[in-house]
């Protein structure tokens, strides 16, 4: 019933020595993909090994292999990849409905050589860093950065999941899900070898459990850094819930000459 996307996975867990802090999974699925510009059938199967024996720490250690058939734009092609990487992730937080400091970082590195069997040699990294903090009573100030690049092969022949798009309410907001991208000779999105973003939000409280929030994002996925930085802004509403906050955002594409605008909803802090 999700037309943007359909998957099916099936996943295995082992528990390790200390299974509350090591663990081993065992993954296989099927996802096919029609979002914009994109069309993909990807078949994957692979085993990651996840603890939380490094201080704050989570790390995924992981190898999978992936079949693709794809088209993204005017290219198209399939590839077989096996990929071992490791990804760490620290959330730091005061309290977990409604936080008042916290700071999350994420980082993966994921790595492919035609040496073990992969079409494509390549090194992709990606990172995202998150700040709360409280400077006074109920008020919230949230900043965001996210960086990612790709080293190595010819994009056109790597699969649409691994290229950078940015736009949707986790990047650049008053912009469609991924829609910010280069675009090829029929104006088609390709995706892109590097993606930069961030954010700054202010919200403040105006009633009991709710806060009105104000924001600009920017941001761009690009092969050159030659592309134009793309912004958005707007405003919001916070309805802090038994579940955590819950955001509705209305926000507006300033820098394009015929300004988009989208009505974003999310839950969490």
């Amino acid at each position: 019933i999700s037309q943007p996307k359909q998957d099916l996975k099936f996943n295995y867990r082992i528990p390790g020595k200390d299974p509350i802090n090591d663990y081993y999974n065992l993954q296989t699925g099927y996802e096919s993909t029609d979002l914009n510009d994109t069309r993909s059938s990807k078949t994957s199967a692979g085993i990651h090994y996840w603890t939380k024996k490094l201080g704050n720490w989570e790390r995924d250690y992981f190898t999978r292999l992936e079949y693709e058939s794809f088209r993204q734009g005017l290219s198209e092609g399939n590839s077989l990849l096996l990929i071992p990487g490791v990804s760490l992730n620290r959330l730091r937080v005061d309290k977990a409905i409604d936080p008042e400091f916290g700071d999350r970082i994420l980082l993966t590195s994921e790595f492919s050589q035609p040496a073990w069997g992969s079409d494509l040699g390549f090194t992709r990294l990606w990172a995202r860093t998150k700040w709360l903090q409280t400077p006074w009573e109920g008020a919230r100030f949230t900043t965001r950065l996210e960086q990612g690049g790709i080293i190595g092969s010819n994009l056109d022949e790597m699969p649409p999941g691994l290229r950078f798009f940015a736009g949707g309410d986790q990047s650049v907001r008053g912009f469609g899900f991924e829609t910010i991208s280069p675009v090829d000779a029929s104006g088609q999105l390709t995706g892109a070898r590097y993606v930069t973003t961030g954010s700054l939000e202010y919200a403040h409280p105006v009633a009991e459990k709710w806060r009105l929030a104000t924001f600009v994002d920017a941001g761009t996925a690009t092969n050159d850094y030659q592309d134009p930085l793309r912004v958005g802004t707007g405003l919001g509403m916070r309805w802090i819930s038994p579940f955590g906050p819950i955001r509705f955002d209305l926000a507006f594409g300033v820098s394009e000459t015929h300004v988009p605008w989208r009505l974003h909803f999310g839950l969490g802090a």
